[in-house]
């Protein structure tokens, strides 16, 4: 597993940061939390039982014009790479899912847009959308990645 930064379109000189791997079998339970504060984004992920508990990665993400808090998308994803690319044969669930803003302009429009769908390379399945008292916070319950 790596954790992985994607900018917008123009900053960063249109380059990613991936961090170093850590290991995780399947059936792993892992946390993960993406934090924006000082300017600086930090994503760290720790595995929490299965194979792999213990192992755990913190990258701060500082690029080139993309070290604000405007954020306006993230992505939920698995990814299998290398020679490992035609071996996904089983979902992965992301549970209590949550995105805190830092204001509540377009909160509740953007996440309750976010439906069980398929773009043709697998099917996401969403459920137990919520957004918190103050408008500020969405929650999901469960997102299942599916093979095709």
């Amino acid at each position: 597993m790596v954790l992985w930064t994607v900018p917008a379109a123009g900053v960063n000189n249109d380059q990613s940061a991936i961090s170093q791997g850590i290991w995780a079998d399947e059936g792993a339970k892992i946390t993960s939390t993406v934090n924006f504060s000082g300017g600086q984004w930090t994503q760290t992920a720790n595995v929490v039982s299965g194979g792999g508990s213990g192992n755990s990665k913190t990258e701060y993400f500082n690029m080139d014009g993309a070290t604000d808090s405007h954020a306006n998308f993230f992505v939920i994803e698995s990814e299998l790479d290398g020679q490992q690319t035609g071996d996904w044969n089983f979902d992965v669930t992301f549970t209590d899912i949550s995105l805190t803003a830092a204001t509540t302009d377009g909160v509740s429009a953007l996440c309750s847009g976010a439906t069980s769908h398929s773009d043709g390379n697998g099917f996401i399945t969403i459920s137990g959308y919520s957004l918190s008292s103050d408008g500020k916070t969405c929650n999901w319950g469960t997102m299942t990645l599916s093979p095709p």
